[in-house]
């Protein structure tokens, strides 16, 4: 005679490693080429040209800086991009009946 207990199933965890492991590997580049062989200096960033409606001023900024910040930036982005996040979509389409998100 069949159980008429609930079927409860099992939910699997899959993580994928790649985006950590690529973010990692260009912070350690990043790290060496900006931080290790870098050069002094100030840079210029020009955030608008002739041409453009609205002229923003030119910023300099000091290289070191710019690098370290550039640097410590890239495990905060793979930080970030490990969690699980929902679509912008997912609330605009209607769910299946009986569908209950994880």
């Amino acid at each position: 005679m069949p159980s008429s207990a609930p079927v409860v199933l099992e939910k699997a965890v899959v993580r994928n490693w790649k985006p950590p492991i690529a973010f990692g590997i260009f912070a350690i580049i990043a790290l060496v080429m900006l931080i290790v062989f870098g050069r002094a200096g100030v840079t210029t960033f020009r955030l608008s040209t002739d041409r453009d409606l609205i002229q923003l001023p030119a910023i300099s900024a000091n290289v070191t800086i710019v690098s370290v910040a550039v640097t410590w930036r890239l495990p905060c982005v793979s930080e970030l991009g490990e969690k699980p996040r929902k679509s912008l979509l997912s609330g605009l389409r209607p769910e299946p009946a009986g569908f209950r998100p994880a």
